[in-house]
């Protein structure tokens, strides 16, 4: 229901807006009318009724003519964004693929394998930034295919974990899982993959430092309950808590110090909608919880 209510755009609403309207209008026109009917019989008292009535139908129909042009405009530049955003990021991709493939190939020959290693890292990176901005649009221009199959959660959640330290290895003894096994479920593998990395790794870019992040996934009331709990700086918690219906808008950055975009919690928010799960979050000083709920 929220996703069918989510893709009803403003020209949608606005034709209906306008029916109801033009309705209500006519109806008491006809009301008025009657009335001054049988009141006023004279014909130019019914004329100068009927006249205004005219004059505030073609005032109404003109307003709605230009609001519906407008809107029809930003659609249309709404999507040019999004297409080229697209068409961008895809050919972004395609070059950063060439260069992985190259750094494989060099590792296995290369006498300096820190280097290499540290180049793949990056590459990697890049490329899930690359794929945030590809779902961003893909989501966004409702492109983006659901497919369900039987996933193991708790693996996925495992391997998820191990490949984000990658690129933050500093945090790998701050950082505190208990993962439940065998929690299956029926859902979209590479939208969970998403939620999962972004959650994660939102806690792990934000963490205030010298502070642990804890990590739990655990079946409940069948269902698998992931929670995600990081301490954040005092300034963070402020700006949190004072824009708590923003948390998850697309680009939005509560901490201009730290690298990303501000898609990872709008992806989430946008994936889980997709697959019926349920993401909330609850601050209580300077510690931040995420929870994920997921039906088994």
């Amino acid at each position: 229901m929220k996703t069918l209510f989510s893709r009803i755009n403003a020209r949608h609403l606005l034709h209906v807006l306008f029916g109801y309207v033009l309705l209500q209008f006519s109806w008491w026109a006809y009301l008025i009318y009657s009335t001054q009917k049988k009141l006023y019989p004279d014909k130019n008292a019914l004329y100068m009724v009927l006249g205004e009535g005219m004059v505030f139908l073609l005032l109404l129909i003109i307003g709605v003519y230009f609001i519906h042009r407008y809107l029809k405009k930003q659609e249309q530049e709404k999507k040019l964004q999004a297409d080229l955003l697209l068409s961008v990021t895809h050919e972004l991709k395609t070059p950063l693929t060439a260069v992985n493939l190259s750094l494989q190939s060099i590792k296995k020959t290369a006498t300096n394998q820190k280097m290499i290693t540290s180049g793949l890292r990056q590459s990697k990176k890049m490329g899930y930034l690359i794929d945030n901005l590809i779902n961003a649009s893909s989501l966004e221009s409702t492109k983006y295919a659901i497919h369900f199959e039987a996933v193991d959660a708790s693996e996925l959640l495992k391997k998820t974990i191990i490949e984000l330290l990658e690129f933050y290895p500093s945090l790998k003894e701050k950082i505190e899982v208990k993962v439940t096994s065998d929690i299956i479920l029926k859902t979209d593998r590479y939208a969970l993959f998403f939620i999962f990395k972004n959650i994660i790794e939102n806690a792990l870019k934000y963490a205030k430092e010298h502070t642990q992040i804890h990590i739990t996934f655990q079946s409940e009331n069948n269902q698998g309950v992931l929670k995600v709990k990081n301490t954040i700086d005092p300034q963070t918690t402020i700006q949190l808590n004072s824009n708590k219906n923003d948390m998850y808008q697309k680009f939005l950055r509560f901490n201009s110090h730290k690298t990303g975009m501000g898609l990872g919690l709008y992806l989430v928010k946008e994936f889980s909608k997709l697959i019926n799960t349920n993401v909330s979050h609850s601050i209580s000083d300077d510690k931040i919880t995420f929870i994920l709920i997921l039906p088994l």
